[in-house]
């Protein structure tokens, strides 16, 4: 197997394990279905993925301007 072989699938798990992450899912299984069968689990993870967990410090800020809004 060449370098490119091996390369394009590490970088690819590595973004589905960083993204899946973010998104609350089995970055671990992702990542590693991603690496060994990239062609047909990218596909697979963009058409299932979650929405993203919004952070704590960002609803912080919305919550505070929907209660100033509404008094």
């Amino acid at each position: 197997m060449s370098a490119f072989g091996l390369i394009i699938p590490a970088i690819l798990a590595y973004w589905v394990y960083t993204d899946a992450s973010s998104r609350g899912m089995s970055a671990i299984g992702w990542s590693i279905f991603t690496f060994f069968i990239w062609i047909i689990a990218l596909p697979v993870y963009l058409f299932m993925r979650l929405p993203k967990i919004a952070d704590s410090a960002t609803d912080d800020v919305l919550d505070h301007l929907v209660d100033d809004e509404t008094v």
